[in-house]
């Protein structure tokens, strides 16, 4: 009878830590969800803020930023060579 207690109640306290820490786990958040990482939508400076609001981040998670544009790099050395870059990237 002893045992079958002792057996029951180490599965509850399994059950018991097991909940707890499921709250401790990691857990990686993609920046602007399916929107992505982007130059925001209408140029809201307020759409990351608010994404980011809706979310409790813990230590430990990880912040995924997904680019939407095309990959690639552009030396330039100036104002217009840098408008210039941009606006051929958003083509």
């Amino acid at each position: 009878m002893a045992d079958h207690r002792f057996s029951l109640s180490l599965i509850v306290l399994l059950m018991v830590a097991m909940a707890f820490l499921k709250g401790a786990i990691a857990a990686d958040y993609e920046v602007g969800d399916d929107y992505g990482w982007d130059v925001p939508p209408s140029n809201s400076s307020e759409y990351y803020p608010s994404w980011a609001n809706r979310y409790e981040f813990k230590v430990g998670d990880s912040a995924v930023f997904n680019w939407t544009w095309n990959h690639t790099a552009a030396h330039v050395t100036n104002q217009a060579d840098y408008e210039t870059a941009i606006q051929t990237l958003r083509k």
